[in-house]
């Protein structure tokens, strides 16, 4: 489990490497691709926690369901 965890936080931090330096590359100011790289970091870790994974599930089964009753509708016609 201690293993696991270490092999975790390399890839996590080899991750935000990654993104630091597509962003880096992207951009020609140091500050634009700090805050960008912040920003898509925070993301990468709030895509694990579960009240953001069940927002995303509710906004995503809305969609489909507004979705289906509009294909419903058109199709009684």
């Amino acid at each position: 489990m201690i293993l696991a965890g270490y092999l975790g936080s390399w890839l996590m931090a080899g991750a935000y490497l990654a993104v630091s330096c597509i962003t880096s590359a992207m951009t020609r100011n140091q500050v634009v691709s700090f805050i960008i790289s912040v920003v898509l970091c925070l993301f990468l870790i709030l895509a694990g926690f579960s009240p953001v994974i069940n927002m995303l599930k509710d906004v995503g089964q809305a969609r489909v369901g507004g979705r289906d009753r509009v294909l419903q509708r058109d199709h009684a016609f």
